[in-house]
């Protein structure tokens, strides 16, 4: 009896030891790219008086928003987005060290009142969902498509699921919208920057992000947070794609294809290379054999062939010109070796030192959100 009871503590204990160093990691993972008063704003959001009662709100009300949803909105839980862009997302969360998603599929008669991806959840990571319109999100380009999933899993992964969540629970209860977007209105005006950020450390081009941010930034759709100025978010990206975190990515080389199909196509094509290559070998040791055998016919003396005694001796193993001519040559080849290697050291040395320039020019996180900071007008 007592083994029955003591099992279940110990495994609750290890249950709560792994959510506590995963919600750990996610606080280490988020620290290296997001805007610091946007998550000391979070972090005080649900101890706040003016958040607290908000956000338990949205924690006692959500089990009701999602049965409502898959109602009315929602496809059902079977229907997911294509595996290429499932591996995309797979890669997007390993990137940003980000927890996986619930992700709902828009049913097409609702698609137009919701943005393309929204993130949706509960206080301190209880719940995480992002709700995706298939059709617009396949039809994007890569840049955008990979943009939009970035920022809407660092939306999540920085806790603002519950603000979107707030501020749709007032929406479809037709009442008290307005006193919601005022109460939260501190966390919804720098929640974007720290999402932005994300996407540019998916797209890895400044340019990418910008008609990213230009082409989505106002997405009509009446019942999101009130967002920042378009300007203001593509100053934020400038400053901080002269950050450190961005100059470490660039410096590393290009980053790994998420999907599974690259991999699968590269795989193939080496394999049909080999074979290539191993049929080509083939029928060379072939060809070769044959003209072995003929050169070896061409010079094996006929029994009835006379020695030809006027020809010149071949050289002998002791001539000195010959041991000469292949210490020569054994030289002249050791030092284009040693030339060769000396000059990779070289060029090592000199993209090394290339990387501590580019890096010590860089800027600091702190100091992209200083500047952020103060053309908000926040200190």
């Amino acid at each position: 009896m007592l083994g029955v009871v003591s099992k279940p503590a110990i495994d609750i204990a290890q249950l709560v030891g792994r959510r506590e160093q995963f919600s750990y990691e996610q606080h280490l993972a988020r620290s290296t790219y997001a805007y610091g008063v946007d998550l000391r704003r979070s972090a005080w959001l649900d101890g706040s008086t003016v958040g607290d009662p908000l956000m338990r709100s949205v924690d006692r009300r959500w089990n009701t928003l999602t049965t409502n949803l898959s109602a009315d909105a929602l496809q059902p839980p079977g229907t997911t987005l294509s595996t290429g862009i499932m591996d995309q997302l797979l890669g997007l969360v390993r990137l940003l060290h980000a927890p996986w998603p619930s992700v709902r599929v828009l049913q097409p008669a609702v698609a137009e009142r919701w943005p393309i991806v929204t993130p949706l959840g509960t206080t301190k990571g209880g719940s995480h969902w992002l709700v995706v319109d298939k059709d617009r999100l396949e039809a994007l380009p890569e840049s955008e498509r990979t943009f939009l999933l970035a920022s809407g899993i660092a939306h999540l992964q920085c806790d603002h699921g519950p603000l979107f969540t707030a501020h749709l629970m007032a929406h479809r209860g037709g009442r008290g919208e307005g006193i919601v977007r005022t109460l939260l209105r501190p966390w919804s005006r720098v929640c974007v920057f720290s999402a932005d950020r994300a996407g540019l450390i998916a797209v890895d081009e400044l340019e990418h992000a910008r008609d990213a941010v230009r082409a989505h930034a106002d997405p009509g759709i009446p019942w999101l947070p009130p967002m920042p100025d378009v300007a203001q978010r593509l100053r934020a990206l400038e400053e901080f794609s002269k950050s450190r975190v961005i100059t470490r990515l660039r410096l590393s080389g290009p980053q790994a294809g998420w999907s599974l199909a690259p991999r699968l196509a590269k795989v193939s094509e080496d394999e049909g290379e080999g074979e290539g290559e191993g049929e080509g070998a083939d029928a060379e040791d072939d060809s070769k054999t044959a003209a072995d055998a003929e050169t070896d016919a061409d010079a094996k003396p006929s029994a009835d062939a006379k020695p030809d005694t006027d020809s010149e001796p071949a050289s002998t193993p002791d001539d000195p010109v010959a041991e000469a001519e292949a210490a020569g040559e054994k030289l002249a080849a050791e030092q284009a070796a040693a030339d060769d290697a000396r000059e990779a050291a070289e060029n090592e040395l000199a993209k090394a030192k290339a990387r501590e320039r580019a890096l010590a020019e860089a800027w600091s996180l702190a100091r992209c959100d200083q500047r952020l900071t103060r053309r908000l007008g926040l200190l």
